[in-house]
């Protein structure tokens, strides 16, 4: 342990016991990297998009925008109904809510050298890094397309 470590007591708190300390620290880095400090720029917001045939689910997606960046953190498509289209179809609708919401970009995590990296990079995401041993030791990669 080093002078600074025996020095501190770090403990966990509540979210709300660091709330001010956070808004006055951050507001001068915002403003350094961004020209402004605005919380709305860093409000959350959450979409779930189902894809229904013969109202039948039949594909989801679950997205949030933060920071203009639009993150699908799930879309899946029902086993049988793989190949035909639905998933991309998914896709364009999570890239047409990003781009309403005026994201810049959407990221995704997914598993590396996979079928669904193939998928990804054919609707025109890009690998931005290859994430080692990652959930659960699984090798992912992170991938991204520019709207």
């Amino acid at each position: 342990m080093n002078e600074v470590e025996e020095r501190l007591e770090i403990v966990s708190v509540d979210r709300e016991q660091i709330e001010d300390f956070l808004g006055r620290e951050w507001l001068p880095v915002n403003e350094r990297f961004f020209g402004r400090c605005d919380p709305a720029m860093w409000e959350v917001r959450r979409y779930a998009l189902a894809a229904y045939e013969n109202a039948t689910m039949v594909g989801a997606a679950v997205l949030k925008i933060e920071g203009g960046l639009g993150k699908v953190t799930q879309i899946i498509t029902a086993a049988d109904r793989r190949g035909q289209g639905i998933g991309r179809a998914l896709m364009c609708r999570v890239e047409e809510v990003c781009r309403q919401e005026g994201c810049h970009k959407v990221s995704l995590k997914t598993y590396w050298d996979s079928e669904a990296q193939r998928f990804y990079s054919n609707q025109g995401y890009v690998v931005e890094g290859i994430l080692r041993r990652d959930l659960h030791g699984i090798d992912m990669c992170q991938m991204c397309k520019f709207l």
